[in-house]
């Protein structure tokens, strides 16, 4: 999608501000594989000129989405990150899912390193071994990570709808869907973690759910509403905690992950194929797309914990008009750059119709119930939103799992 011209030539000089040579360098060569100066521009360019004269280049082919996404990525600053996904609105706004994009680099490997591999090429491949079980290795880190945080991310809504139920007889009604999740995770959550080459610090928090779980579901037997509440509040912590922890180890792994084995320094017969120039298109345009969609997923996080902060002040006595103020229009500030991310959802126009509701609210210069009220829709509205931001990097994980049974042929074939 051609740049919107007015706003081109700003967004291009900011990232030359706000980038290194060396960045550029780094950038162009990890988002198309290209020396920067060999095919892009002069080592005399200044960096704004630099960036523009890639682009320029990448736009022609349609593919300035591949640098973009990496320079979102390198800087974090969410003003200049709005500049440019509103000059290039398809860095981040619907973006496109990656089983198409991986059927697609899946079909061109197979022509490309078709088993079982001639025996010439397997010896000439033999040296990219680790390489290509690195993919593999990689691919199952960010899986493992990205399952984990959905089953803490359930366990968590589901702990934020017991805290806001009314308080009733210990019946254990307000506590089931917390200890059913906390099953499903104890079920569901080892075989996943045994994916991983370092497990511990998974099945260590695994192991404490289970044991607070345990605690529980003993209180809600006993009818001793005091110890429900101590063990839902120690399941939240835990919950909180790790959710954080792997909401980063998501956007590590997403970031860390590279399919760059599997089209550089391949034998030259190889090389000049039709299907190997299709392959390394395809492979190209995959990894942009899992660290947009694991940036979306990381910022939608960020807008989670600052609305579990901001709703603590409802319960909290003191000057906590004032705190929420404060921290709401900072709230309200992402939530709605994250709803111009999603344009075509209905979520996003109301998003905008409950921020107002509130802002209305907060004219009386006091948190009344009405205005709780309001931020409690306000605040459903965003998590089931939330939920479905998760599923969609949850799918595309799962995706990219489907690398994992072609290279395993190809690394059979390759093993010492």
């Amino acid at each position: 999608m051609p740049a919107l011209p007015a706003l081109r030539q700003k967004a291009v000089e900011a990232m030359g501000a706000a980038l290194t040579q060396q960045d550029i360098e780094q950038l162009v060569m990890e988002a198309t594989g290209d020396d920067v100066y060999n095919v892009f521009a002069s080592r005399d360019d200044p960096r704004a000129i630099l960036i523009s004269k890639t682009l320029a280049q990448l736009e022609k082919e349609g593919t300035e989405r591949w640098l973009l996404t990496f320079i979102l990525i390198a800087i974090a600053q969410d003003k200049l990150r709005m500049l440019i996904v509103k000059t290039w609105p398809n860095t981040l706004v619907s973006l496109p899912q990656i089983e198409g994009q991986v059927a697609s680099a899946l079909k061109y490997l197979s022509e490309v390193l078709n088993t079982p591999l001639p025996t010439g090429l397997k010896y000439q491949l033999k040296p990219k071994h680790d390489a290509f079980d690195e993919i593999r290795r990689r691919i199952a880190d960010l899986y493992v990570y990205k399952c984990l945080h959905e089953y803490l991310h359930v366990l968590h809504l589901k702990l934020v709808v017991a805290g806001s139920a009314q308080a009733g007889a210990a019946t254990g009604n307000d506590f089931t869907g917390i200890l059913a999740q906390c099953d499903e995770i104890a079920a569901q959550a080892p075989p996943v973690v045994a994916l991983l080459s370092s497990k511990d610090v998974e099945l260590s928090w695994i192991s404490q759910l289970a044991t607070l779980a345990a605690s529980l579901k003993a209180a809600v037997a006993a009818s001793d509403m005091a110890a429900c509440l101590s063990a839902r509040d120690a399941i939240q912590g835990l919950a909180r905690l790790h959710l954080s922890r792997l909401n980063a180890q998501v956007f590590r792994a997403a970031k860390e992950l590279s399919f760059e084995a599997l089209v550089d320094d391949l034998p030259l017969d190889i090389e000049t194929q039709d299907a190997f120039t299709e392959l390394v298109h395809a492979v190209r345009e995959l990894k942009p797309t899992v660290i947009a969609r694991a940036l979306k997923q990381s910022m939608w996080q960020e807008a989670e914990n600052e609305i579990s902060l901001i709703a603590d002040f409802f319960s909290v006595s003191g000057d906590e008009f004032s705190e929420f103020s404060q921290h709401w229009f900072a709230l309200k500030s992402r939530v709605l750059w994250l709803a111009a991310l999603d344009p075509d959802d209905p979520w996003a126009k109301q998003a905008q119709q409950y921020s107002d509701e509130i802002d209305d609210g907060l004219s009386r210069e006091k948190l009344d119930d009405e205005i709780k009220h309001r931020f409690e829709a306000y605040r459903n509205l965003f998590r089931f939103r939330f939920l479905a931001i998760d599923n969609t990097l949850k799918q595309d994980c799962s995706s990219l799992r489907m690398i994992d049974a072609p290279l395993t042929e190809i690394l059979k074939e390759l093993a010492p």
